[in-house]
């Protein structure tokens, strides 16, 4: 078996010029050689390589605003300030507020704390005594995180109080999570849903275990979570969707919808909101047509083995795309 051997290095100031001649033609495979050999390059070549890629295209601006929020060098502030103020693209309002003066951040404050910059901005701020955190903008996740910055004396039962509150508003849609933020595991052959792997809720576990060494606390909400998720494999609203064989995405998207059902049912009454419940009309409406489907049979094939190949029916199991198939999906 023959293999390709990579060519000789070409002189990396060589490469630079070429990427910074952007009529020569020779563009592309610079920029593909620059990003090849950047770690390994001596820092004289990395500080000249960052400014340049900053002041491209849109791709290489985000590339450049990764490599700064490691490879830092206050000579970059200038051009920093001028890219983020004519562009003003996420990845660099990072490097922004990691590395620009405590004043500018406090000046451009509005455009810089959209999402959860504003998390990072109370971080870089912690010790400004003119700065007042609005907890309201925070995920608990984040805001316990903050206390501790603080040096702030956090017992069990506040960290315990935002564990549950931060859940309340995951149930109630306040906070969105993805559809890949539900484990899907298999446990001795078992499927097993949890929302143990939602990023914020891992975040805030992690900060109790490992931040704050309340083990008890950390156990006691690991079994919640547990108990969570056993009641809804229970039930019939589960078997339902994991026993069809439906298409991959449609059990995790439902899967998503009764998690914060279930999560919901098992808060304490002082973490309910009166009056309030999770929006289940999407997933009730999908149980209904498959309890429909259950009974009389799951494709085409079964409804029409079955004398019952209807119009309406088999517009029904199309709408689920079943097939006949011993493959699960998960």
């Amino acid at each position: 078996m023959e293999y390709k051997r990579r060519k000789h290095n070409t002189p990396i100031a060589t490469v630079i010029k070429n990427y910074l001649d952007k009529k020569g033609g020779k563009v592309s495979k610079a920029r593909d050689e620059i990003k090849y050999r950047f770690f390994a390059l001596d820092w004289r070549y990395q500080k000249k390589i960052l400014p340049a890629f900053l002041c491209s295209c849109k791709t290489d601006r985000e590339w450049a605003s990764r490599q700064m929020f490691t490879y830092w060098d206050d000579s970059f502030i200038p051009i920093v300030k001028e890219i983020w103020e004519e562009y003003h693209e996420v990845p660099l309002s990072w490097v922004v507020i990691r590395y620009l003066p405590i004043d500018y951040i406090k000046e451009n404050m509005d455009i810089l704390s959209a999402g959860r910059n504003y998390f990072f901005i109370c971080k870089r701020l912690i010790d400004d005594n003119e700065f007042c955190v609005d907890k309201e903008r925070l995920y608990e996740s984040d805001y316990l995180s903050l206390l501790i910055l603080q040096k702030c004396n956090v017992s069990p039962v506040i960290a315990w109080a935002l564990f549950y509150i931060q859940i309340r508003k995951i149930c109630l849609g306040e906070y969105k999570i993805r559809i890949n933020d539900l484990t899907h595991y298999s446990d001795r052959g078992t499927d097993v849903i949890s929302i143990f792997n939602c990023s914020i809720i891992k975040s805030m576990l992690y900060t109790i275990h490992r931040d704050l060494h309340m083990f008890e606390l950390y156990k006691q909400l690991n079994e919640w979570i547990d108990e969570v998720s056993e009641d809804v494999m229970k039930s019939r609203e589960w078997f339902l969707i994991n026993n069809l064989n439906l298409p991959y995405n449609i059990p995790q998207k439902m899967g998503l919808i009764l998690m914060r059902k279930y999560c919901y049912k098992h808060l304490d009454s002082p973490f309910r909101v009166k009056g309030e419940s999770v929006d289940t009309k999407e997933l009730d409406d999908n149980l209904e047509k498959l309890e429909v489907i259950a009974s009389i049979g799951e494709t085409k094939e079964e409804l029409e083995e079955n004398g019952m190949a209807t119009p309406a029916l088999m517009e029904l199991v199309e709408e689920f795309r079943l097939v006949k198939t011993d493959k699960c999906p998960f």
